[in-house]
């Protein structure tokens, strides 16, 4: 300090730091560390770079995944979901019913029938073409389906579709841009295209919750590849080399492979360090708990089974999900399946059947089946209509989607003659008594 001082005239109170940089820059530059250099010169690390490499090994900083709507099934958790809601709406087909005076009936005849329950194009049967417009649905907000001449429905990924507004002698009218391969788009109008939308704003296009949620998505797709790495790379470490002194990169690296072979690779032998470097050994593995991957886990996969819908009863089993219950698989049913099946029931019988059958023919899904206690509670509620009278047989199997009994045997009413009113209850029973007295008079004993 002092020759410095009167070589450059600094004064020593005012420019300690300066100093103090300028000795470290000549010392290092000098040889004085050039104990612990090897190979080549490479640009110094500040602490926190150190730190960063030295407690990195095995761990991972997270890795950026880009979301997309299509991507996102990537994610284990929107992969299940999704799995959970098409399989769930797989069971059911709709059916096309014809409203009579006489009641409800099945319109196997009508030219409808095969697509919708059975064959909704040549390539993809009915549960497909429902498995997939859901999936369009849930990831894009959109699913379309191309209505073609033979009233068949060929589905287009949205991707590809961009619905728009065309006013034409002031009345607006809603079409759609499809793109089909290079420089080749066609226009379609909304009377030849199913569309099932999500919310919307405009409701013209509905949104995605792949993009709504994109923040929620992310988070888990990082979680995601992190667990990965800490598998693949493990997850501890067995002890630290620390230094108080500034050490290049290429130094430590090969200063920390010479010590762990020397150590790892002979039992009870004995490492030498440098001056100035401690070794700390951890007595206890960081747990796999202890990164807070499993919390985070289960956070994330309770956020993403909540922009679907799933109860987690449905997607997981353990400690952080209570027990597969028939509540929660009938309000999945409620909240997400029937839902579901009314847009996709109300879109194509707007666009299916022409107008002089609009009313009188209409497709319905047939959710009952799936409900699981309810089946009992619905059946115990015929029950008492039937018995009280205000329904009769037929009407019981119209609310079932179920044919009339033939030759009208369903339409009689029933009342239970057990029950009175109270005002009549004393002259019901004196009635009986003055019945039995008669009885014992005539000497009747039946």
């Amino acid at each position: 300090f002092l020759c410095l001082k009167s070589l450059f005239g600094f004064s020593l109170n005012k420019n300690v730091t300066i100093l103090k940089k300028l000795l470290i820059y000549l010392c290092v530059n000098m040889g004085v560390l050039d104990i612990f250099k090897f190979g080549k010169s490479t640009q110094k690390r500040g602490i926190d770079e150190y730190m960063t490499y030295m407690t990195g090994v095995g761990m991972s900083g997270g890795k950026t995944i880009l979301v997309t709507n299509k991507k996102s099934i990537n994610l284990g958790v929107v992969f299940d979901c999704l799995d959970v809601i098409t399989r769930t709406l797989s069971l059911v087909r709709p059916k096309v019913f014809e409203q009579r005076s006489d009641g409800k009936y099945i319109a196997t005849n009508h030219k409808n029938y095969k697509i919708i329950n059975t064959e909704p194009y040549t390539l993809y049967d009915a549960s497909t073409y429902y498995s997939r417009m859901a999936v369009f649905y849930h990831l894009f907000g959109n699913a379309y389906a191309e209505i073609l001449q033979d009233n068949s429905l060929r589905i287009i990924e949205p991707d590809n579709v961009e619905p728009y507004i065309l006013t034409e002698n002031g009345i607006e009218n809603k079409w759609y841009k499809v793109s089909e391969g290079k420089d080749k788009v066609r226009a379609i109008p909304q009377s030849k295209m199913i569309h099932i939308m999500d919310m919307s704003f405009d409701g013209i296009k509905g949104l995605s919750r792949i993009q709504t949620k994109k923040a929620t998505l992310t988070q888990a797709g990082q979680i995601q590849n992190y667990a990965t790495d800490v598998y693949q790379n493990g997850n501890s470490l067995s002890g630290l080399l620390t230094t108080d002194r500034v050490i290049e990169k290429d130094a430590l690296e090969y200063l920390r492979k010479k010590f762990e072979q020397q150590v790892s690779s002979k039992n009870g032998g004995i490492g030498a360090l440098p001056q100035g470097f401690t070794y700390q050994e951890l007595k206890y593995a960081l747990p796999f708990a202890d990164a807070n991957i499993i919390e985070a886990g289960k956070f994330s996969v309770e956020e993403i089974a909540r922009i679907f819908g799933v109860p987690l009863s449905l997607l997981m089993r353990g400690e952080s999900a209570d027990n597969k219950n028939d509540r929660d698989y009938n309000t999945f049913l409620s909240n997400v399946i029937a839902p579901l099946t009314i847009m996709l029931e109300n879109e194509h019988n707007r666009k299916l059947f022409p107008e002089n059958e609009k009313g009188r023919f209409y497709i319905k899904f047939e959710l009952k089946g799936l409900y699981r206690t309810d089946m009992l509670t619905r059946y115990q509620a015929h029950q008492i209509a039937l018995n009280h009278g205000f329904m009769n047989k037929d009407e019981v199997r119209n609310v079932e989607d179920m044919n009339p009994i033939p030759n009208q045997l369903g339409q009689t009413f029933y009342q239970m003659l057990n029950t009175i009113p109270l005002d009549k209850a004393m002259d019901y029973y004196d009635n009986i008594i003055e019945g039995n007295k008669a009885k014992e008079n005539s000497n009747d004993i039946t």
